[in-house]
């Protein structure tokens, strides 16, 4: 996950030379697709993580979930 607040200058420097409403229509797009990434992921995590062979506990170390 990141920061939403701290993309924002990162979103304003890569979209510098667009205009309005080509500005508003990748927020748009990145909106929606993040929000299809989390609603699946939501659902389906579990599954998607056995289907690579990947445990919740290895999960939780890579994250940094101390038990």
């Amino acid at each position: 996950m990141l920061n939403p607040i701290g993309t924002v200058p990162l979103f304003m420097g890569i979209t510098q030379n667009m205009k309005k409403e080509e500005r508003k229509a990748v927020s748009k797009t990145a909106i929606i697709t993040s929000g299809i990434v989390l609603v699946v992921f939501a659902i389906a995590g579990t599954g998607i993580l056995r289907l690579f062979g990947i445990t919740i506990f290895s999960f939780m170390i890579t994250g940094g979930v101390n038990c």
